[in-house]
């Protein structure tokens, strides 16, 4: 796999998680 690739895939999983995080937990913010 290509390291771009892979920095982008990490990037969006982190930021996937990010916005599940705050929908589940509004509070928070």
């Amino acid at each position: 796999m290509n390291n771009t690739t892979n920095i982008s895939r990490n990037i969006e999983s982190k930021v996937s998680t990010k916005k599940r995080l705050h929908r589940a937990q509004p509070a928070l913010e």
